[in-house]
């Protein structure tokens, strides 16, 4: 995703003073819990294959560098760091990641470190410990995939989890470029599949998490899984016990209903997994640790209540299991030019791929966000707002940086409104120029509120 690999060192970006201001700053709000600032980092950035471990070294310094600079408000900050490669944001199925793994290829696992702990590989710790080690009360959460792996040819689950992918009784699905390729949860191979991964990350990771993220591939529509064992499973397995009270079998549910029971199984499917991870954590370097749990979803699995059959992504059930739940508010990545304009309506599909997932009206794009936020039980609680930073819909390749007035202008709009924990995606710390250093119009009225 990024390509310039530059040395010079930057400040904070503009958007985190008004974190800041938003989070710690602002009077006759009162909150029980901190409010979060959360910020996702790539790794890829930090490794090409013609890097030496002395460059690869460097660029950790960096990123190293860039938590320091956003952590110098005195107030805790989360960091999401990807423990998974995807350097040019396109792929829809992960088959490196950033640790040592037997079902993986191990991106950068052949670089040779002079460090008696890590001397080999190891990114992602590599990364964590880093920034542990420079930024003391930093909190970081490995974000992982949740469904989209790729097996390599050495794993002994290679031939055995080519059977095991989710499966659209629809054409169009079938044959969509940009649909995930992902394991079906509903086949038990993957579970075990999965969770020998996710042991490999906890043996990985030591002591240098606080927590799993899971990636937005976790979405299942109405026309998935059609395969044979998923379909057996679905029609047999005993819903009530993810649904109390309701002994409806398949066959006598509709769609809205399949996906809420869907969202659930999926759910338990996740949490497992990071029980694995932390399992394997302890188990390894005798530490007594409860890792955190948050999960990314499509804003329109909050403000359009039927699309929980197109996603599987239920709000009321996943803010009840997760610690928090991130809302990816991208309102140009859904083509939403002005979300703030009360004149602009919410009129799109979102996820494009979806058979029958129909455009509907809403209200403007914000409002629509936070009053399907505000229905649900700790929704303001426990829901994260990501901004997205860039613009993917260059149609170039590229992605184009967001003004820094936009980027104020959408956090204002959602704190405005009530939103309560914020972060953002991506954080280009590779980029060669920053994000201007505004001073007018959305900082200033947000600096005026110390």
């Amino acid at each position: 995703m990024y390509l310039p690999r530059l040395a010079n060192h930057f400040t904070a970006l503009f958007f985190f003073r008004i974190f800041f201001l938003i989070c710690f700053s602002v009077s006759g709000i009162a909150h029980a819990a901190p409010q979060l600032r959360v910020v996702h980092f790539d790794l890829d950035p930090l490794y090409s294959p013609n890097d030496s471990a002395a460059q690869v070294g460097s660029n950790i310094d960096m990123l190293v560098h860039r938590v320091r600079a956003l952590s110098l408000a005195g107030s805790d900050l989360v960091v999401y760091l990807s423990a998974f490669s995807n350097p040019d944001a396109t792929r829809k199925s992960y088959d490196n990641v950033f640790f040592p793994s037997a079902h993986l290829n191990e991106r950068g696992g052949n670089l040779l470190f002079n460090d008696a702990e890590l001397p080999q590989g190891q990114l992602f710790a590599r990364s964590a410990r880093a920034i542990k080690q420079a930024v003391p009360g930093v909190q970081i959460y490995a974000w992982m995939p949740t469904l989209n792996f790729r097996l390599a040819p050495k794993s002994p689950y290679y031939r055995i989890s080519q059977n095991s992918v989710i499966e659209s009784d629809l054409l169009e699905e079938q044959n969509d470029p940009n649909r995930y390729i992902r394991l079906s949860p509903f086949v038990g191979a993957s579970w075990d599949i999965v969770a020998q991964i996710y042991r490999e990350l906890g043996w990985a990771a030591g002591n240098y998490i606080d927590g799993i993220v899971f990636h937005d591939d976790g979405i299942i529509s109405d026309h998935e899984d059609s395969g044979q064992a998923a379909s057996e499973f679905l029609a047999n397995y005993d819903w009530s016990t993810l649904v109390p009270g309701d002994s409806r079998r398949w066959a006598q549910l509709n769609n809205i209903d399949r996906g809420i029971r869907k969202s659930r199984y999926l759910n338990q499917f996740t949490l497992y997994m990071a029980l694995q991870t932390q399992n394997a954590l302890n188990d390894k370097f005798a530490l007594s640790t409860t890792l955190h749990t948050a999960r990314h979803v499509y804003s329109t699995a909050f403000s359009n209540p039927a699309a929980v059959q197109w996603l599987a992504q239920e709000p009321t059930s996943m803010l009840q299991d997760y610690d928090y739940v991130l809302v990816e508010a991208y309102p140009y990545l859904e083509a939403r030019n002005d979300p703030t304009n009360p004149l602009t309506a919410a009129t799109f599909c979102e996820i494009h791929f979806v058979k029958g997932c129909k455009v509907f009206k809403t209200e403007p794009y914000y409002d629509a966000l936070l009053s399907a936020v505000n229905s649900q039980a700790q929704g303001i609680d426990k829901v994260v707002f990501i901004m997205q930073t860039v613009d993917w819909n260059t149609h170039t390749g590229e992605v184009t940086d967001l003004t820094s007035n936009r980027i104020g202008g959408d956090m204002m709009a959602l704190f405005n409104r009530g939103a309560r924990h914020f972060g953002w995606y991506p954080d280009r710390y590779f980029k060669n120029a920053e994000h201007p250093d505004i001073r007018g119009n959305f900082s200033d009225a947000l600096f005026a509120r110390h």
